[in-house]
This record gives structure tokens, sequence and C-alpha cells, in this order.
């Protein structure tokens, strides 16, 4: 089982950054550094590093709620928490999970 990097606001990754992130939007696609999923216009750049976030990566919430799942909290994780050997696949889209990622401790109410 590998190790789960929970995000606290005053230890993540974000705001260790040694850069300062700007906020532009360019008509072209990305990758995020975050998420590692496809992006297509705003986002957050670091002029010296390259790295790139979504706008909702870059400002996260540790923990939010769904309309879809009544009575489940969502974490925001680092990495994805994954069992075993195996990668981690979406539960809702089915898609691998390679980055940052929100994560339901419970099973559905």
């Amino acid at each position: 089982m590998s190790i789960v990097k929970r995000i606290h606001r005053d230890l993540s990754e974000l705001d260790r950054h040694e850069h300062e992130f700007k906020l532009e939007s360019y008509n072209k696609r990305f990758t995020c550094d975050g998420c590692k999923e496809q992006g297509f216009g705003s986002r957050y750049k670091c002029e010296h590093c390259s790295y790139e976030l979504h706008p909702e990566c870059k400002c996260s919430k540790p923990t939010i709620t769904h309309d879809f799942f009544p009575g489940s909290v969502f974490e925001f994780l680092e990495q994805p928490y994954i069992l075993g050997s195996r990668g981690r696949i979406c539960d809702a889209c089915g898609k691998d999970i390679h980055g940052f990622v929100y994560h339901c401790w419970y099973g559905r109410k």
C-alpha cells in the first residue's frame, strides 16, 4: 500500500513552490502538472519552470461535496490513494488517475 499524501494547506507542494504563479489564458491545450489531465484556455503558470495548473487545481479546497453523492465528503489528495500494485481509476468516468484527486474514504450512502 502506498503512502497517502494528504494536503494540509501549510505543507502542500503548491505552497512550497518557490516561484509565483500567474493566471494566464492561451488558446492552446496544456497538461496540468497537478491532476495530469488536459486543459485549454485559463491556467496558472510559473514562468520560471513552466509548471501549469488548472484554476481548480491551483485553488483546490481541502474537502468538497457533490450533489450526485449526497452525504459523501471528498478529500483533496496530491497523489491518488492506491491499494496494492494496481493503478487507480476514477469511479465516475473510469479513466486512470495520475495526479491530484478528490477521494471519498467512505462508501456511497
